[in-house]
């Protein structure tokens, strides 16, 4: 079992798991409801967009915004950490 399936099992059942991107985990949190939940990158996550999908900067950042950190899923969304993304 690797490292990220054993977080996932600690998390509560609901939590949300975003598909096809693991290496974009940093680690767990318990949100404002209490619920334990991942915490995503949102660097990597950036980075992920544009080195899988050929996406420029800037449509990587407006994917992210409205496609996953926009979809409010409920209260066992991911938390998103956001770092300075250098160009």
């Amino acid at each position: 079992m690797n490292d990220l399936q054993s977080i996932i099992e600690d998390l509560d059942e609901e939590a949300v798991v975003l598909t096809g991107l693991d290496n974009c985990v940093i680690g767990t949190a318990e949100n404002h409801s209490m619920n334990r939940v991942l915490v995503y990158s949102v660097d990597r996550i950036i980075r992920k967009l544009m080195m899988r999908d050929d996406m420029s900067l800037t449509e990587a950042v407006e994917f992210f915004s409205f496609n996953i950190e926009g979809a409010h899923l409920g209260v066992y969304d991911p938390i998103y950490l956001y770092n300075e993304i250098e160009p």
